[in-house]
């Protein structure tokens, strides 16, 4: 398989190869869950916000 999975966050290392601290934080599963989990409340402020200045258009006109 040539990688080895060390706990349950999904951290993987190629065999015969050291790697940093910060690619071995690059690599896990849960720092990009977490950006995904960011970029979706985002998206969902800026939803919320056109629909509401929507709504108040649709309330003067």
């Amino acid at each position: 398989m040539g990688t080895r999975a060390f706990s349950h966050e999904s951290i993987f290392i190629p065999d015969g190869r050291t790697e940093s601290e910060e690619s071995l934080q690059a690599m896990s599963q849960e720092n990009i869950l977490g950006k995904v989990k960011t970029l979706q409340v985002r998206i969902r402020k800026r939803h919320d916000y056109r629909c509401d200045i929507e709504r108040e258009l649709t309330e003067i006109y």
